[in-house]
């Protein structure tokens, strides 16, 4: 029986002799699973069948995982003020979890880290991040291929400083610097990023 499901009767000790009378089996998909077809000595999609016992006669009954796995972020959470460098959470699912993707705003998904398959963490995010309002993204995959809804968390983020760190009040201010003698220098800012045109 690949995948899960079980036979009704169970007929893994016939007692009924070869030859005898035609017997009746239902193959019954366990939860979160769902029937395919019987293989072997008859190939039918129907769960029930009917069949007189013989020699080297086999069934087999064929199931597919059809439930889709869960998964939630944990951290940030819904309005958090997040000074942290990786995202968290959790993905269960009834046979086991695949992967586990996330996003960050509307980048690129990636693939998160998971050492046990159920818990994950993402790589360094922070750089990802602008100042203020951020969300991040994520859902599971299954080995039959199923997925888990999206999940998304509108967070906050707060700018850890450093030694190229700027405010955001240079938000869209630019600087010319000219020296004596050479080539003006310009220097631009916006939340992101950094800019500057001219000699180093």
């Amino acid at each position: 029986i690949p995948g899960t499901g079980t036979l009704s009767p169970n007929l893994t000790t016939p007692s009924s002799p070869i030859g005898g009378k035609e017997l009746p089996v239902r193959a019954q998909p366990a939860n979160g699973f769902a029937f395919v077809n019987w293989s072997g000595a008859t190939n039918t999609s129907s769960a029930t069948i009917s069949f007189v016992v013989a020699s080297n006669l086999v069934f087999t009954a064929n199931f597919k995982d059809i439930a889709r796995p869960t998964d939630v972020i944990l951290s940030p959470t819904k309005g958090q003020v997040f000074s942290g460098t990786a995202a968290s959470g959790r993905a269960m699912d009834n046979v086991g979890v695949a992967v586990v993707n996330y996003r960050v705003n509307n980048g690129p998904w990636a693939p998160a880290n998971s050492s046990d398959g159920t818990n994950w963490q993402t790589a360094d995010i922070s750089s990802q991040l602008v100042a203020g309002a951020n969300t991040i993204s994520s859902f599971a995959v299954d080995a039959a291929g199923n997925v888990s809804l999206t999940n998304t968390i509108a967070f906050s983020y707060t700018v850890q400083l450093g030694a190229d760190w700027a405010p955001d009040s240079f938000n869209g201010l630019m600087a010319v610097v000219s020296p004596n003698g050479g080539n003006l220098v310009t220097v631009g800012f916006d939340k992101t990023t950094f800019a500057q045109t001219g000699p180093l």
